[in-house]
């Protein structure tokens, strides 16, 4: 008897067993909130044409015209440039620098160097484009840690160690971890100071292990409230994981200076002349490139007040140059904003 011996085998009609790779749910959540001040202008505006639907990012509106938000944990607020407006709700003016250097152990840091001479706080914003590794034995994919250290070397003096950053956790996509050092001049002395914010884990070398930290940008903070005479502006506050590693670009739909002399006969808003005009002003508003020239001639703190008068212009001429502008200007939408 002939007695044949093997390993079994399987079939489609039988039974297999196989192993499904795992991923771990990512547990790692960008809570980083970028605060920012646009400078609108000079002297007092009309301010947003319509709240919340005239700030875009990124040329979207903020809020749709039924009133929902396209971006989460946004605000804003608004300083309309007068002599003695409200502060911002921010406690800290900020001067951001970019970087955008990937940091490795094997380079042994990335130094910038900061000049700036008042300051009460230092913030380093980093950025993962990912954390995760994948085991080679069976495919799960699951989070990892990366450790860094922030020196800094005060002027003539010896690297001292700020802060460490351990960054745990398991995300795929875009991370941001803010790091504030306070006390700044405190601990550090005087300016100027070299920061390096060098790797401590070692760096990757295979493909099963995604753990590269950029260090994108840093942000000098002096902590002051500022009421910003004169200055028309928009503070903002964005959750950073709505936009990843950069600032959207922001955007103003505005009523500009409302403080202008304009012919009494006129209406900014329509556009339209009523009557014959007398000669005689109202201060008000307006996008008529004649009347907006007339301020910037006549107005002694910011135009050229201090060397040509009313008595210089011929208003009579500027009147009929401005009736005939308003055959160039794109006509108002139904909804009543001027985009020019």
């Amino acid at each position: 008897m002939l007695q044949i011996k093997g390993s079994g085998g399987s079939s489609k009609s039988g039974s297999s067993s196989s192993y499904t790779a795992y991923e771990e749910p990512n547990n790692l959540e960008c809570q980083s909130v970028a605060r920012i001040v646009d400078l609108l202008g000079e002297g007092q505006i009309g301010g947003l044409v319509n709240g919340g639907q005239s700030v875009f990012f990124d040329d979207t509106a903020l809020v749709n015209s039924d009133g929902t938000y396209n971006f989460s944990g946004a605000r804003y607020w608004e300083r309309f440039g007068l002599p003695d407006q409200a502060p911002l709700p921010f406690d800290e003016v900020e001067g951001e620098v970019s970087v955008g250097v990937a940091v490795t152990e094997v380079g042994g840091g990335i130094v910038r160097t900061i000049e700036a001479g008042d300051m009460d706080a230092l913030r380093i914003n980093l950025t993962l484009a990912a954390l995760l590794k994948q085991h080679k034995d069976d495919g799960d994919v699951v989070g990892t840690t990366v450790n860094l250290m922030i020196d800094v070397q005060p002027d003539g003096g010896s690297w001292i160690n700020a802060t460490g950053v351990e960054i745990k956790g398991k995300t795929n996509e875009s991370y941001m971890r803010s790091v504030t050092i306070d006390n700044w001049t405190a601990r550090f002395g005087d300016g100027p100071w070299n920061v390096r914010v060098r790797r401590i884990t070692e760096d990757s070398d295979t493909l099963t292990v995604t753990d590269e930290v950029t260090w994108t940008s840093y942000a000098t903070i002096i902590y002051a409230r500022l009421i910003m005479p004169d200055c028309a502006a928009v503070g903002l506050e964005i959750e950073a994981k709505q936009f990843g590693s950069s600032i959207p670009t922001r955007s103003y739909e505005v009523y500009g200076k409302c403080d202008m002399k304009i012919p009494s006969n006129y209406n900014p808003l329509t556009r339209q002349y009523s009557g014959l005009w007398d000669g005689t002003w109202q201060i008000g508003w307006t996008d008529n490139p004649a009347w907006v020239y007339y301020d910037l001639a006549t107005n002694v703190r910011y135009g050229l007040g201090q060397w040509i008068t009313a008595d210089n212009i011929d208003k009579w001429a500027l009147y009929e140059i401005a009736k005939v502008v308003l055959h160039f200007q794109p006509a108002k939408n139904p909804a009543g904003d001027h985009r020019d």
